[in-house]
């Protein structure tokens, strides 16, 4: 049986829809490596196999709120009292990811609700949120310069 990592592993949207369609909560948890579902569709540049997991409204954290750009989502875990730097378990604030997917609605909502524009990355790279100009996102790396 093919799992859901697989799935995204391969590109296939026939199969990621399957298993999240089937179960919402099989889009929710990580890998072994920490990298969720949604966030390992982006990391692959797959932006299309991220939206077929999130239409299966799995539960998310901030860190997958700001990268798809979901406002809503990010102010609801917000008024939850969720950490606005709190870091994945790959080391990233969720402003990182906001910024290096150019969401950046995501990015203005946390900002204001103060996070750190000058964190930076708990990874061996130490990056920090103004590799938005790095991807390619000008407009965003002005925001946040």
């Amino acid at each position: 049986m093919t799992t859901l990592l697989d799935a995204i592993a391969a590109g296939d949207p026939a199969a990621v829809r399957a298993p999240v369609t089937a179960d919402p909560e099989t889009g929710a948890p990580p890998g072994p490596d920490g990298v969720s579902p949604l966030l390992r569709c982006l990391y692959r540049g797959r932006r299309d196999l991220a939206v077929i997991v999130r239409a299966a409204d799995p539960p998310m954290d901030l860190a997958d709120a700001a990268a798809l750009d979901d406002v809503a989502a990010v102010a609801s875990l917000l008024a939850e009292d969720v950490e606005v730097d709190a870091r994945t378990p790959h080391g990233f604030a969720p402003l990182h990811l906001a910024a290096f997917f150019d969401a950046p609605r995501a990015a203005a909502l946390l900002i204001r609700s103060g996070a750190e524009v000058d964190a930076v990355a708990d990874t061996a790279t130490r990056v920090a949120a103004d590799l938005a100009a790095a991807a390619g996102h000008d407009e965003l790396a002005a925001r946040l310069g």
